[in-house]
């Protein structure tokens, strides 16, 4: 055939079937979502997957951490992880928990913290490691002494009975045994001594006057001696003066010079029959233990009299007897021992005598005097004067009273 129309009808009639069909699946393979699931286009590849290349390289590409920014990266467990120099450097200072050793300045510390009794202290100084004896002196040595301790000063003791443990011991106690062994020895302990005066005056004129110019004049009775060492007297209340003592700096046998200024005086009439108080001291608790000894001198001048002039020892309140009458002997010197019997609140004196308790006899009633003080605490001792006569006066030259201790 020469026409070409005819043989492409022939050719559509006998292949328009498969031309249609061929038609609709590519129409179908245009609207599909992936019209060819089998294989990709470069087109489609391009399109899905825009990296182009990674790390400055394309195709099969391997990674290390240097590409990623982790060249300093290790791939160690956390139980393996080293710890930075700058962390190192921090736990190199600080101390261990098993025997730690400090240096510089230790601060913050409570006792509750070392299992220490609650309290507050501080300390000071240079940590030199473990103390020695010497050391340990050298310490003792620098520290600021303290020449007058009180008994609330403690020492430091060694327990030789609990292991050589140290404890306190304190001043009281100290003081305490020494009087045990040292007095428990049998040796004499001084409690009070003077040598000064104490004049119960009779009756006068208080002058006034200035410090050191104030006097007494016109006693009733001249004294047996002047005094140039001072000492006290006494005057009842009268002008300013309240009544009391008064310190004195010198005498003649007519006139007392007085050491303090008095604003107004007068003339006064000199206490009687009454127990006037003069010098005293205190007995420290425990000085004579159960079965100590305390014992009393006094030198006594007075008007030699029928008058009766009396003196007594107090220990506290309790007179610890005899009281002597002093009438028409001029002079007198008394010894008096107070013991404990056994214990330390009953004592055992003088003799029941109005004459001297010492170095003389006695018959009839007259008995120990026994008495009940307790000498387990402080006691005052003193010695009162009491005269009959406001004209006459009375003396205490001298007083000593020491004592021993007994077990």
């Amino acid at each position: 055939m020469d026409d070409p129309g005819v043989e492409i009808d022939l050719l559509w009639n006998e292949h328009c079937d498969e031309i249609e069909a061929a038609a609709a699946a590519i129409a179908a393979h245009l609207i599909a979502s992936d019209p060819h699931p089998i294989y990709t286009t470069s087109a489609e590849a391009s399109a899905a997957a825009p990296v182009q290349s990674v790390a400055g390289r394309a195709g099969a590409v391997t990674l290390t951490k240097t590409d990623v920014g982790l060249a300093a990266v290790d791939n160690t467990s956390d139980a393996n992880k080293p710890v930075s120099s700058a962390q190192q450097t921090a736990l190199g200072l600080k101390a261990d928990l098993d025997s730690p050793n400090f240096t510089g300045v230790v601060g913050g510390i409570t006792a509750a913290m070392v299992g220490a009794p609650s309290g507050s202290g501080t300390c000071s100084g240079t940590n030199t490691g473990n103390e020695t004896t010497t050391t340990i002196g050298s310490l003792i040595q620098g520290a600021t002494a303290k020449s007058s301790p009180d008994d609330n000063d403690w020492f430091g003791l060694t327990d030789s009975a609990a292991g050589n443990l140290l404890k306190g011991f304190s001043w009281s106690n100290l003081k305490a045994r020494l009087l045990e062994m040292v007095f428990g020895a049998g040796y004499l302990k001084v409690f009070h001594n003077t040598a000064r005066p104490w004049i119960l005056l009779p009756s006068g004129t208080l002058n006034a006057g200035s410090a050191g110019s104030a006097t007494i004049d016109n006693l009733a009775t001249a004294l047996v001696r002047s005094y140039t060492s001072g000492g006290w007297v006494y005057v009842p209340a009268v002008g300013s003066h309240p009544g009391g003592w008064l310190e004195f700096s010198s005498t003649t046998t007519t006139v007392v010079t007085l050491v303090n200024a008095v604003t107004t005086g007068g003339a006064y009439t000199q206490t009687t029959s009454a127990d006037i108080t003069g010098p005293s001291f205190t007995l420290p608790a425990n000085s004579l233990g159960p079965n100590g000894c305390l014992e009393s001198l006094v030198t006594l001048q007075y008007v030699s009299s029928a008058n009766v002039k009396v003196y007594k020892l107090f220990l506290g309140t309790t007179n610890m007897g005899p009281s002597i009458n002093l009438t028409t002997t001029s002079h007198f010197k008394s010894v008096m021992q107070v013991s404990n019997r056994g214990v330390t609140n009953r004592q055992v004196t003088g003799l029941c005598s109005t004459s001297s308790p010492f170095g003389t006899g006695s018959t009839g009633a007259s008995v120990e005097l026994l008495t009940s003080v307790d000498t387990t605490v402080d006691k005052t001792v003193s010695i009162t004067l009491n005269s009959a006569s406001a004209s006459e006066y009375l003396v205490l030259d001298h007083w000593r009273c020491c004592g021993s201790y007994g077990a």
